[in-house]
């Protein structure tokens, strides 16, 4: 019966567009399948440039209908009006999120953020505007379709985890060393995204009165857990199941008084178990060891070790600290979004604990974090307080609304009350990680859904109460906003994400050429990919840098050769963004490694190596290392 009376989408969509939203809804739900190297790598990169196109396109066609008056103007803002409040905290977080873009620390990286991360403001943009648009286009019937097909992907993005942890298929996957990633390109997103679809699941297969369908629901929901508790062994996504499941069973909407009696001593029971386990296994390792079969062992010792408090999030802990002295000097509007590293490495400090993670394939302490890996500080730091305060009143507002609803829709309470879950669940595990485009698509579509479900229950649109056909008032202007609206879009799909698209391939290609030690394929590559400007070419830039220094003792040139162009790049990247430590660190390094080979090349008698030239490229390495230091203090670089 869900979602199939009443409030559906809007009947004056007067043409066959409605299927192309439809369309492009599902293809931004299955793009966290995408891996199609080397066009999409960085995998979450590529994946917001298909999007970002494909949405553009969507967002100028809407336009298209609302000012050629083939949408009812008046139906949209009554939509609009019956999420008021939620629209206007929304709205209010995108405002005060541009403007501490345009007054960021780095404007530029603010705006378009880094392939590494696919963040930056514009990215961020088109989430708000995705969860928007489906709220005002898809109807009720169609959400279930888009959920059923939430599942149907993390079921394939479940499976190719199972098969890189497994190492099957070495030939096509690639096999997981530690912790699967799957197609998110992390452990931790991965089993976060796991975790909002588990909540999908689980209200599905309770909700359903078919056997064979709830089998399917419960079986999907298993294999989702299987992955993101057991395989990625992340802590976060357990805290985060953990704190939805309780809501789920003690909030249920029907008096079920046993079950949650039945539930709530089996939970006890269950914190006892593995609480006397860990004390046992603690006085016991040789137990743990020779008894618990090997796949049990890591995911059981990350989940015991809950019990041991801050002691397992020492270097969040950390980084919280440093993050806290960056805040402080920028509260109102924080560094800018995607600013964390520059205000991280002013206040690092190397004399707190474990400041950085140490993994058991990275021995030292990864100590440059580009995010504080709490959304809390994540959000201050990029837009400052008032930001994380629209935030949070953001989605307390949609959990009280959603309890408001399944009182005035009982017939849909179980997913009023299977989204406060999972909502609760994504903001409990993102107090210790951190989101990523596959994230933040499920969940925008998820707050798109909520939004029509609390819109349903207040109004109960039908053809009856529209209150008539009402076309745009801008119809009579709609050539002067079309035109320029086109060419923006074709400037967009072509300058925003093709460029950089094709560049970024070539880079993939290039570095892929240098790995394999040839050096003269990936000059060639570099070539291509920098005939031209893009929005990324600081990373880019990067990325070469490390080709040519990687290529340095190859034998194609003289080693020199690499070197001087290297730092040719660095310089290009520091005269972009003084303010970033990383960038003066291996300017200072690259120079010195120049000066390594001339004095190597002197003494072998090929180049003569003048001491005013030797001192100079003294100074300038020293120059770069001072301007690190004054960027980042206390750094052991």
């Amino acid at each position: 019966m869900m979602f199939y009376y009443g409030y559906q989408a809007d009947s004056s969509l007067k043409n066959n567009f409605h299927e192309f939203y439809l369309l492009g809804a599902f293809l931004a739900l299955g793009l966290p399948l995408l891996i199609f190297p080397p066009w999409f790598i960085p995998l979450g990169w590529g994946k917001t440039i298909v999007f970002r196109s494909i949405f553009a396109i969507l967002f100028f066609l809407f336009l298209y209908q609302i000012l050629n008056r083939k949408v009812s103007f008046e139906n949209l803002k009554a939509k609009i009006k019956s999420i008021g409040p939620l629209f206007w905290l929304l709205s209010i977080f995108f405002g005060i999120y541009l403007i501490a873009t345009i007054f960021s620390y780095d404007v530029k990286f603010s705006l378009w953020g880094d392939p590494a991360r696919s963040g930056g403001f514009i990215n961020f943009a088109f989430y708000i505007l995705f969860a928007i648009f489906l709220f005002l286009v898809i109807n009720g019937k169609d959400f279930r379709k888009l959920l059923n097909f939430a599942i149907l992907v993390g079921i394939l993005v479940s499976v190719i985890a199972i098969i890189q942890q497994f190492g099957i298929y070495q030939k096509h996957f690639i096999p997981a060393t530690e912790r699967p990633f799957s197609t998110i390109g992390n452990p931790i997103p991965l089993a976060i995204y796991l975790l909002l679809i588990s909540f999908i699941t689980l209200t599905l297969g309770v909700e359903t009165k078919n056997l064979k369908k709830r089998i399917f629901y419960f079986t999907s929901l298993f294999l989702f857990l299987f992955v993101s508790i057991l395989l990625t062994k992340t802590r976060a996504a357990s805290f985060g199941l953990i704190v939805g499941l309780l809501w789920f069973i003690f909030a249920y909407p029907k008096s079920q008084k046993k079950f949650k009696i039945i539930a709530a001593i089996t939970l006890i029971t269950a914190i006892a178990i593995l609480f006397s386990f860990k004390l046992y296994l603690d006085a016991n390792l040789d137990v743990w060891y020779q008894i618990m079969p090997r796949p049990l062992v890591d995911p059981l010792d990350r989940i015991l070790s809950l019990f041991e408090g801050t002691k397992t999030i020492e270097s969040r802990l950390s980084t919280w600290k440093v993050a806290w002295l960056a805040l402080k000097e920028k509260p109102i509007l924080g560094w800018g979004p995607e600013n964390f590293m520059p205000a991280f490495d002013k206040y690092y400090d190397p004399s707190l604990p474990v400041i950085g993670a140490t993994l058991p394939y990275y021995p030292e302490p990864i100590q440059w974090w580009d995010r504080a890996h709490n959304f809390l500080l994540d959000i201050s730091i990029a837009a400052g307080v008032p930001a994380l305060l629209i935030y949070l009143s953001f989605f307390i507002l949609l959990l009280i609304l959603l309890q408001k609803a399944k009182k005035k829709d009982p017939q849909e309470h179980l997913f009023h009350h299977g989204l406060q879950a999972a909502f609760l669940g994504y903001l409990s595990a993102e107090l210790a990680s951190f989101d990523k485009f596959d994230i933040n698509i499920v969940l925008f579509f998820l707050i798109a859904l909520s939004f029509y479900l609390i819109s349903k229950a207040k109004l109960f649109l039908s053809a009856e109460n529209r209150g008539g056909f009402q076309p745009s008032p801008l119809f009579a202007y709609k050539y002067f906003i079309l035109i320029p609206s086109f060419l923006l879009l074709a400037w967009f799909i072509f300058s925003v994400n093709l460029k950089p698209l094709l560049a970024n391939k070539e880079t993939n290609l290039a570095l892929a050429a240098a790995e394999f030690k040839d050096c003269q394929e990936a000059l060639v590559r570099i070539e291509e990919s920098s005939s031209s400007s893009t929005i990324i070419n600081t990373y880019l830039r990067f990325q070469w840098a490390k080709i040519l220094g990687d290529c340095a003792d190859s034998g194609i040139k003289p080693g020199i050769t690499f070197i001087e162009s290297g730092i040719q790049l660095v310089k290009q990247n520091v005269k972009e963004k003084p303010k970033l430590t990383a960038n003066w660190l291996l300017l200072g390094q690259y120079t010195n490694l120049l000066i390594e080979e001339k004095l190597k090349l002197q003494e072998e008698g090929v180049i003569d190596f003048p001491p005013e030239e030797k001192e100079r490229l003294k100074q300038e390495a020293n120059t770069a290392f001072e301007k690190a230091l004054n960027l980042s203090p206390k750094r052991e670089e």
